[in-house]
């Protein structure tokens, strides 16, 4: 080496840092793997049923088909008019928790 080169070698403690982060942001890419929310088939055919047009408009219907598509409804308080609409909420809820669990990755890092 030359007297004016410059070396940076990396100190035991970056390394841990380096380490540290790397492990978390993998489990974090984990977790939110775990967390997407899943198409549900039978939501879909619930949207799809012509028995259950009534539940997309906010109506009832007794029909056993729309049981799965009532329960996501009403425990995710939304309304859907189409598959289409399922898949952007699905989508949107997802990318949701991802920036969630990136910022309180930034945040520890």
């Amino acid at each position: 080496m030359t007297p004016n080169s410059t070396s940076r070698t990396i100190t035991p403690w970056q390394r841990f840092w380096l380490m540290f982060a790397g492990v978390f942001l993998a489990s974090t890419f984990a977790v939110t793997a775990a967390v997407w929310p899943m198409r549900d088939q039978a939501v879909v055919d619930g949207i799809n049923a012509p028995a259950c047009q009534p539940v997309l408009a906010g109506g009832a219907s007794s029909a056993d088909e729309c049981a799965a598509l009532r329960a996501f409804l009403e425990h995710e308080k939304i309304s859907l008019a189409s598959v289409d609409e399922y898949d952007s909420y699905r989508r949107s809820k997802g990318l949701k928790w991802a920036g969630i669990f990136l910022a309180v990755w930034a945040v520890f890092v």
